[in-house]
């Protein structure tokens, strides 16, 4: 989607041009979230479903008519319908009618409880519709389909907002109904593809066709005459001569690109996240790919949870954070991260003051200057320890000893201890667990040796 939409400054999308963009957006971007309704000033057009917990100022409703919206059940009842599941072994069989009695009187009440259950459906679903405007809500709807030979009816969601609308005088009533004819066409109107090209445009492909096997013949010739094939092309103009040198720009382009993914040795960077060192080490040669073609971040829905509950957490103990600069806050899923929140005010971290959240740091080692972000540090006195990070654990992702490993080294060079006096502990937000682990600063030094060893 973002290929076939990629157009450059100049109105005019070049692969060179794209590419750089896939750069930009690897650099500053979000992951390519373009799905995910933003903040920006624009049109946002979506199903009902999709604007599920999202509010705007103005939001327009269309196809409000008879059988559109509320739309008829089309899957129809298991019992005649092979490619439906049955009701009784769906996982929502407690919630959804049952088949009482296979008879034609089971199956006809079967059948309109079935019904009744959609249109039910159908009214959550245009509750959601409505509410989704905070100032003003347009609704509309038609009359008129390709076909008909009757003119639709308003749908019952409409009649409830138009009584509401005459009431303050802010329903129009620009409707056709009284047409005897569909004025919509029953055809759509049809062009023939692909169409005839104009005798000049041919005339001039044929021209270039024939410059083409003059330039074969003369430069495959034993002594090829370069010189006498400019004279016979003639000379191009200025925006022919741009077009090439483009064409040479992006075959010079391409050419580094492959040459650049055929070098087998690849220099790790000076400056490495602490992300990028667990990469290193989980999969040495799939990292050293990125840094050869470096591609978007895949979006993620639980990435984008997370970052919204340490933001909570951050607001909950009143510390400054770089979370607080965020002029858009990342779109995740409510419920989940309500129940996140919950679940920590329940833990044992809800009374504790942390020394610090999302504590930025920058760790020289082997060379290399390792950066990242600390979730939490507490002052811990106990264990034999001063000091213990945690990494908050918002999902079932698997959890690397060696991030920890690196938060703890950082934080025992900041404040000039010894690591021994650090702990490192994972803390499940859920379940409430707390996971001390051991996490030596080896770890680090086995990823870093794992890119100069490959």
């Amino acid at each position: 989607d973002e290929v076939s939409g990629y157009t450059d400054v100049d109105g005019d999308g070049s692969l060179t041009g794209l590419l750089a963009y896939l750069d930009a957006e690897e650099d500053w971007g979000e992951g390519l979230q373009q799905a995910v309704p933003s903040e920006v000033d624009s049109v946002k057009l979506m199903t009902v479903h999709r604007a599920k917990g999202l509010e705007w100022d103005t939001v327009f409703l269309p196809a409000l008519v008879d059988k559109v919206f509320p739309s008829e059940a089309r899957s129809g009842i298991w019992p005649q319908r092979a490619e439906v599941l049955p009701a009784g072994i769906r996982g929502d069989a407690d919630a959804i009618p049952q088949l009482r009695e296979h008879t034609k009187a089971g199956l006809a009440a079967y059948r309109e409880a079935v019904a009744a259950e959609h249109r039910l459906a159908e009214d959550r679903l245009a509750y959601v519709a409505a509410t989704r405007a905070k100032r003003l809500l347009v609704a509309s709807g038609h009359v008129w389909t390709p076909g008909n030979v009757r003119p639709r009816a308003e749908s019952p969601f409409f009649a409830v907002l138009r009584e509401l609308a005459s009431v303050h005088g802010r329903h129009l009533d620009a409707a056709t109904r009284d047409l005897e004819t569909n004025p919509v066409p029953a055809e759509p109107a049809r062009r023939s593809w692909p169409v005839e090209l104009d005798p000049d445009v041919v005339a001039g492909r044929r021209e270039a066709s024939d410059l083409v096997d003059e330039a074969s013949r003369l430069l495959g010739s034993a002594e090829p005459d370069g010189d006498a094939w400019a004279w016979g092309s003639a000379t191009s103009t200025l925006e022919e001569a741009a077009l090439v040198d483009e064409w040479d720009r992006t075959a010079a382009h391409l050419t580094d690109l492959l040459n650049r993914r055929r070098v087998r040795e690849v220099v790790l960077p000076e400056g490495l996240s602490a992300t990028a060192v667990m990469a290193l080490r989980a999969d040495p040669d799939k990292f050293a790919a990125s840094l050869l073609r470096r591609m978007p971040r895949r979006p993620s829905g639980a990435a984008r949870t997370g970052t919204r509950f340490h933001a909570w957490v951050q607001r909950r103990f009143e510390l400054p954070s770089a979370l607080e600069e965020l002029t858009e806050e990342p779109q995740g899923d409510p419920s989940e991260v309500e129940e996140l929140i919950e679940a920590f005010q329940r833990g044992r971290f809800a009374h504790l003051t942390p020394l610090g959240v999302e504590v930025a740091f920058v760790l020289p080692r082997g060379g290399h200057i390792l950066r990242g972000r600390i979730d939490a540090v507490y002052d811990w006195r106990r264990d034999g320890l001063d000091y213990l990070v945690v990494d908050w654990k918002t999902s079932t992702r698997a959890a690397d000893p060696l991030q920890l490993a690196v938060y703890r080294q950082a934080w025992a060079e900041a404040r000039g201890v010894s690591p021994e006096r650090v702990g490192a502990a994972f803390y499940h937000v859920l379940t409430d667990n707390l996971r001390i682990v051991d996490a030596p600063a080896s770890l680090i030094d086995d990823a870093l040796a794992t890119a100069e060893d490959g």
